[in-house]
């Protein structure tokens, strides 16, 4: 199971360097698990302030085909 680890600040974008020292936010589950550390609390805490665009208002909508075929039946 993969597990990513990001060590460059997405608030800084300043690399961090001995990351078991700095605060860090872990996101998703599984294959899709996260880890990402920050300089400082203050650019962790601007972090989980930004807001989380959903540019198609219906997330129930599925546009993509789930079938395991893959056939495009359009």
């Amino acid at each position: 199971m993969p597990h990513i680890i990001c060590t460059l600040d997405p608030i800084s974008l300043h690399e961090v360097e001995d990351p078991a020292h700095h605060p860090s936010v872990h996101e998703g589950r599984g294959e899709d698990e996260i880890t990402i550390y920050f300089e400082n609390e203050r650019n962790r805490d601007l972090y989980l302030a930004t807001p989380t665009e959903h540019p198609c208002g219906d997330l129930g909508l599925n546009l993509s085909n789930p079938t395991e075929e893959w056939i495009d039946n359009g």
